[in-house]
């Protein structure tokens, strides 16, 4: 995948932009099974000519969590980028640094949970993307069994579907 492209997935990584402001999140109102640190089981992303892809390969791996305090983290990695040759992150070098960035999309702040239309709002004050920086970003959610699923819609028109289950 190119940079751009690279880039592009990143940024667009599930549905367009809103800007936000840090709102509270009414943690009542929060379905209980949400609550908990998740483990991903699957990312999937479907192009508009039907195509799925596995944006950072079939092994990829994450967590998501959310607390009964209101606040969440996400973090997904493709584990096959090897270890850099330096123990000291200062020292890594260009192509490192670009493949590892490449390879990592993590964000943290508050949530909100709409359990009406089944929609979950990431409040987002911190993201290894800077443009996400105090946005908004809306995912579709559904429980599947002991499942949570989580979809969205990107800008270039990829549907992305990521499967979670409770990590023990």
């Amino acid at each position: 995948m190119n940079r751009f492209a690279t880039i592009l997935v990143s940024a667009m990584l599930f549905g367009s932009i809103h800007c936000a402001a840090q709102e509270a999140v009414p943690v009542n109102d929060v379905p209980p099974a949400f609550i908990g640190t998740w483990r991903l089981v699957e990312w999937s992303a479907t192009t508009a000519s039907g195509d799925k892809e596995h944006p950072f390969g079939p092994k990829a791996v994450g967590r998501i969590t959310y607390g009964t305090d209101g606040s969440m983290s996400f973090h997904l990695m493709d584990p096959s980028v090897p270890p850099f040759k330096s123990p000291v992150r200062a020292l890594a070098s260009a192509d490192e640094i670009e493949a590892g960035w490449k390879a990592y999309f993590a964000y943290f702040g508050t949530y909100a949970v709409d359990s009406n239309n089944g929609i979950v709002t990431h409040h987002i004050e911190g993201c290894s993307f800077p443009n996400w920086n105090g946005t908004e970003q809306k995912r579709n959610y559904q429980f599947d069994g002991t499942s949570l699923v989580l979809e969205g819609q990107t800008a270039d028109q990829k549907s992305h579907r990521l499967v979670w289950q409770k990590a023990k």
